[in-house]
């Protein structure tokens, strides 16, 4: 919207725009976006407004947005690195882990460095900040666009460097054994990440906070805290990165000999409450297994063996008397065939008789 090269070629556009914004500031009370306008719009003929406006834009949310935008209106806009630098510095605060905060910010001491009848103590010294920067924001994003762009900047470091005198405050890379004094950048349920000096960081796990046993790291650390701790894992990576791992625990006291670290207490554990409930009265089908008398078990009627052999329905026991065998063969007129045979067999022998 604004001509950064030339901010005050054009102020009617930029009167005109702050008196609109202002009308309808009350439809946007809390963006950030909006403020950043405001902001912007009311440079020219209101310094002290514009400087409200940014506050505003950076309370409100979106903190990395809203510091890089005040830094760049410092540096295009206003051609003024040192308040670019500040304004960077500050959003760094807000946002330790803002790779573009960090990009941007080594930018603009490089520019510093750069700039002729500087001092040679403050070149080697901004020189070495950017440096420390640019790696630190290589590390922190995954951007392919932002690490192109970082890495370019890293080289033209280095050459820049490479034409200084030597730098005798420059830091060594980090040695395992080494140590040093970390500045906590975050905090996690598992440890806490620290920055050291030389643009590296690397992880204190909460095992290695104390002796004793710790929990949850927030109960002895906040973000910004520096601590002196050892390094106890130097590994470089394939993609170039070097994993780091710190110890607070080995720099600290060991506790007496013969006396076990205390140990965080952990809540009591709720018993369960037990069934007051009387034998008598638990429903048959609720009795446990181990409940049932030994003498019962198993102590049901035997069936009769009869049951089981042949004849199905028909045997039900040996107290009652077998039932007459029907041969399926004989026919009804059979059987009145052999009673008319005997009774006249009956017949002739009573005529015998007489």
């Amino acid at each position: 919207m604004f001509e950064l090269n030339d901010v005050k070629s054009r102020p009617e556009f930029s009167k005109t725009v702050s008196e609109f914004l202002k009308t309808i500031e009350s439809h946007f009370p809390e963006d950030p976006f909006f403020y950043t306008l405001l902001a912007q719009s009311l440079w020219l003929d209101d310094r002290d407004g514009s400087e409200a406006a940014w506050d505003k834009a950076v309370s409100f949310g979106e903190r990395e947005t809203s510091w890089n935008a005040r830094g760049t209106w410092y540096k295009e806009a206003e051609k003024h690195l040192g308040k670019a630098e500040d304004a960077y510095r500050r959003g760094l605060k807000d946002d330790p882990a803002s790779a573009l905060l960090m990009h941007n910010l080594a930018q603009v001491l490089m520019d510093r460095a750069s700039a002729p009848d500087v001092e040679g103590a403050k070149v080697q010294d901004w020189a070495r900040q950017a440096d420390r920067l640019m790696r630190r924001a290589i590390r922190a994003t995954q951007q392919p666009r932002l690490r192109r762009h970082i890495r370019e900047n890293i080289e033209r470091v280095q050459k820049f460097r490479a034409l200084l005198p030597a730098d005798e405050e420059a830091e060594k890379a980090p040695e395992l054994g080494d140590v040093v004094i970390g500045r906590v950048r975050s905090i996690q349920v598992y440890g806490a990440f620290l920055s050291i000096a030389g643009g590296y960081s690397g992880l204190l796990h909460k095992t290695e906070l104390a002796h004793e046993r710790i929990d949850n790291p927030n109960q002895i650390l906040n973000v910004g805290d520096s601590l002196e701790v050892k390094i106890i894992e130097v590994k470089t990576e394939d993609n170039g990165n070097v994993r780091i791992g710190f110890s607070r625990k080995a720099v600290l006291p060991a506790p007496p000999e013969g006396t076990e670290a205390p140990r965080q207490e952990r809540p009591e554990r709720k018993e369960r409450p037990q069934n007051t409930r009387p034998q008598g009265d638990r429903p048959q089908g609720d009795r446990p297994k181990g409940d049932r008398p030994q003498g019962d078990r198993g102590a049901r009627p035997k069936r009769d063996d009869n049951r089981n052999k042949g004849g199905g329905r028909d045997q039900r026991g040996n107290d009652r008397a077998p039932r007459e065998y029907k041969d399926p063969m004989i026919s009804n007129d059979d059987k009145f065939g052999k009673l008319g045979d005997i009774l006249l067999a009956k017949l002739n022998l009573t005529k015998e008789d007489k």
